[in-house]
């Protein structure tokens, strides 16, 4: 009898043992570089960390046009959004069904996932752009907040298309095209072509303006377009892409890590009890 009771408290120390090890591996990331791929609550993001920078963006590059496009209903979806914004001037007619978006639009959107606490977080926004040097667009060919080949502190996607990924823009810092091609997050020739190109971790990446999370001036806002690596400011009008960030990581599980194995924990040591009582 004793002996049954001892290999009976011992399956269920192995089913503790391999309860912990699945939530081990499932909330495990991928790391690549600087970058790490991470799955919270069934989404899929990447996480950005270089030196005081530690940033969460959404693995897909184009979530909203993704949304769109796999809608069964995407005239319901994007009445969604303009409802989470609570701004009674978005129309429809701010969305284009490729994603493409104004800057309200996007903020929109933003507020979206918040409201549907989207990968477990409520805490997501627009990449964060720093306007430095004097105020507005310090146009260079290098090291200013306005251009190509800008400083990387001065946006999260400067640092992530410069630093991160590793890519070039159209022109050097000398200002002369860069003779090789090869610029722009899919490597564009001479010509403006897209070829190949490695884009790391991300997906659906687009060849285009993105939104950034600063007013410019009235009516417009800072844009870093990732098809040739310059950074400025449109029209908020004008139509670009949303990329939704967050700060740190999010939590791997709906509920705080330590919690939930906590309550994991207590689980397996009530199945233990009651084998041993058996």
């Amino acid at each position: 009898m004793n002996m049954n009771r001892s290999r009976v408290a011992s399956r269920g120390a192995s089913w503790a043992t391999l309860t912990l090890a699945a939530v081990l591996v499932t909330t495990a990331p991928i790391a690549q570089a600087s970058l790490t791929a991470y799955s919270p609550a069934g989404a899929n993001l990447v996480r950005l960390q270089n030196g005081p920078l530690d940033l969460t963006l959404t693995a897909d590059g184009n979530l909203l046009g993704n949304l769109l496009t796999s809608a069964s209903d995407p005239a319901a979806l994007i009445s969604s959004i303009i409802a989470a914004s609570g701004n009674p001037t978005l129309t429809s007619g701010d969305f284009s069904n490729d994603g493409r978006t104004s800057y309200l639009g996007a903020r929109a959107f933003i507020s979206y996932l918040n409201t549907m606490n989207y990968g477990g977080t409520n805490q997501w926004r627009l990449p964060g752009m720093t306007d430095t040097g004097t105020a507005g667009c310090n146009f260079s060919y290098s090291g200013t907040d306005c251009g190509y080949n800008v400083d990387p502190a001065s946006s999260e996607l400067a640092r992530l298309y410069y630093s991160e990924l590793g890519l070039i823009a159209k022109f050097d810092t000398d200002g002369f095209p860069n003779s090789g091609g090869g610029y722009g997050i899919f490597a564009n020739d001479n010509n403006g072509n897209p070829t190949s190109g490695a884009v790391g971790l991300f997906s659906n990446l687009q060849s285009d303006a993105y939104w950034l999370g600063l007013d410019y001036s009235p009516g417009t806002a800072w844009i870093f377009a990732t098809g040739d690596g310059i950074q400025g400011f449109e029209s908020n009008q004008g139509r670009s892409y949303a990329w939704a960030v967050t700060s740190g990581l999010v939590s791997p599980v709906p509920l705080p890590a330590p919690v939930w194995l906590l309550g994991s924990g207590l689980l397996c040591l009530a199945r233990l009890r009651r084998t041993r009582q058996a």
